[in-house]
């Protein structure tokens, strides 16, 4: 594996970098998929998107907003593969797939791929603040926009050493 921070290989088992000192960060397993429902060919399934490696959150916005809006669907789930990058300072998260499970849904509204970001630098310590700090972020856009449905919302904690992040991607019409 390599050091998500240096980038330099290190021994699968390493807790720390021998090159750059840096805590290895480990992806934890992926559980298993539930079961889909059947849908039929032509009314529905999954829709992925792949990006490359340094996609930021609104150019993926951008081409799945595209995709949403010429279709008429109702989205059943979604999953999103992020990681992350230092721009400026801040962490900023980086798209690396996202899988839309739908259906047809004749006269629907289009869906939006919306994103919120609660970046500090802190060392490490407002990991569980910028959590907080979202929800609220998150409960404040929900209380001015209560005509929206919400569909697929998932967090993800973003780190990169003494930097981190809370990332919300959703959808909503």
């Amino acid at each position: 594996m390599y050091c998500r921070i240096c980038g330099k290989e290190i021994p699968d088992d390493s807790r720390f970098c021998p090159h750059c000192g840096r805590e290895v960060v480990t992806a934890v397993p992926a559980k298993a998929p539930e079961p889909k429902p059947d849908v039929p060919h032509g009314v529905g399934g999954t829709k992925r998107f792949t990006f490359s490696p340094d996609t930021t959150y609104d150019q993926a916005a951008n081409a799945v907003n595209d995709w949403l809006a010429q279709r008429q669907i109702r989205l059943l789930g979604a999953d999103f593969q992020l990681d992350a990058t230092l721009l400026a300072g801040t962490v900023m998260p980086l798209v690396q797939q996202v899988d839309l499970d739908w259906k047809e849904e004749p006269g629907a509204v289009p869906y939006r791929m919306a994103v919120m970001l609660d970046s500090r630098t802190d060392f490490g310590l407002g990991r569980k603040q910028g959590s907080r700090t979202l929800h609220r972020q998150y409960d404040h856009w929900r209380g001015e926009h209560p005509e929206y449905e919400i569909a697929a919302k998932q967090e993800k904690a973003l780190s990169l050493g003494w930097t981190s992040a809370w990332a919300t991607l959703f959808f909503y019409r």
